[in-house]
């Protein structure tokens, strides 16, 4: 009994203990915890866009009402894309990837080297909030408009884009 009174008045070891055993839990954890397991692919990829769900009194459950305007599975392959009706623009762009446009869709898909979907470049020539930005003309070599004017754009990427033309 003696000797707990004699740790809660030396109040500095309570607090080096303390600090000890969080290093020792933290560095338990860290040694133990599993690594996320990488993905190969998308399998499929789906996106969605249309009109917003507005909750009105609390007994209204207006999602089981909304159905989304458009979906669209986007092919996970340029050899999909080009037999789906998607035109490849010029060539693969370092950083970038290589852009794929449909006339019916107000986005374009990048593929990579190894024909891989990396990437999605959606626009609108509406105003868009954060984290859309405000573009000039899409211009890539050899001096090919892919989106004419300005509008408003976000580039989201599946992959990391910067080896997107090695294979």
């Amino acid at each position: 009994m003696k000797y707990l009174s004699n740790i809660f008045s030396n109040w500095h070891i309570l607090v080096i203990g303390l600090a000890i055993g969080a290093i020792i839990t933290a560095g338990i954890y860290f040694l133990l915890k599993p690594e996320p397991e990488p993905v190969d692919s998308l399998e499929k990829s789906l996106l969605a866009w249309g009109g917003s769900i507005a909750k009105g009194r609390y007994d209204d459950n207006p999602a089981r009402y909304t159905k989304l305007d458009d979906t669209y599975l986007f092919p996970l392959s340029s050899k999909e894309a080009s037999s789906s009706g998607w035109t490849e623009n010029g060539k693969c762009i370092t950083g970038i990837g290589r852009y794929f446009s449909n006339p019916e869709l107000p986005n374009l898909l990048i593929y990579n080297k190894s024909d891989e979907l990396i990437g999605v470049y959606l626009y609108s020539y509406n105003p868009m909030a954060n984290p859309w930005t405000k573009s000039n003309s899409l211009v890539i070599p050899p001096n090919l408009t892919l989106v004419n004017g300005e509008h408003w754009s976000v580039s989201l990427y599946f992959q990391n884009p910067t080896k997107a033309c090695e294979l």
